[in-house]
C-alpha cells in the first residue's frame, strides 16, 4: 500500500527537520506536513542534500539563524552534510548575501557541529561503557 501524502509528510519532517507536527494542530501546520513535506520534499527530482542546500541558502539570505540551525543540525546528524562542507555553505552564503547574514549562518554552523559533536562524544562514552559493562 503506497504511502498517503500524510504519511510521508510525517515521516519527512521527522527526518529533514528532526520533529513531528501532530495532525491538527492547525491548516498552516496540516499544509507543512502534507503539502511541503508531503509533495515537495518527498518528490524525487532532487535528493534531500540537494533541497536542504537550496534551503540553506535561502535561510542564509533571508538571515533565518534559527531555521538555520534546524537544518544545519539536521544536515550534520543525517550526513546531508561534513562540518567542512557546512562551512563552506557559510562562506557562499556570506558571499552572495552579505557579512551581517554570512555570520548569522557562521552562529548556526558554529552551533549545529558542537551539538553534533556533543552528541558523537556522548555515543561514544554510551558505547564505551556498554563495552566495559559486557568486559565485567
Amino acid at each position: 500500500m503506497a504511502e498517503s501524502a500524510r504519511e510521508k509528510g510525517q515521516r519527512l519532517i521527522k527526518d529533514v527537520c528532526g520533529f513531528e507536527i501532530p495532525p491538527g494542530m492547525s491548516r498552516f501546520a496540516d499544509l507543512t506536513v502534507d503539502h511541503l513535506f508531503g509533495e515537495v520534499w518527498s518528490n524525487e527530482t532532487l535528493s534531500i542534500r540537494d533541497r536542504r542546500l537550496v534551503v540553506l541558502g535561502m535561510l542564509g539570505a533571508m538571515g533565518d539563524g534559527d531555521n538555520l540551525n534546524i537544518h544545519m543540525s539536521q544536515a550534520l546528524s543525517r550526513g546531508d552534510l561534513t562540518a567542512e562542507e557546512l562551512d563552506e555553505v557559510v562562506i557562499q552564503i556570506t558571499h552572495y548575501a552579505g557579512w551581517p547574514r554570512g555570520t548569522v549562518a557562521l552562529g548556526a554552523a558554529s552551533r549545529a557541529t558542537q551539538a553534533a559533536q556533543a552528541a558523537k562524544a556522548a555515543q561514544a562514552a554510551n558505547d564505551l561503557e556498554k563495552q566495559s559493562k559486557k568486559e565485567d
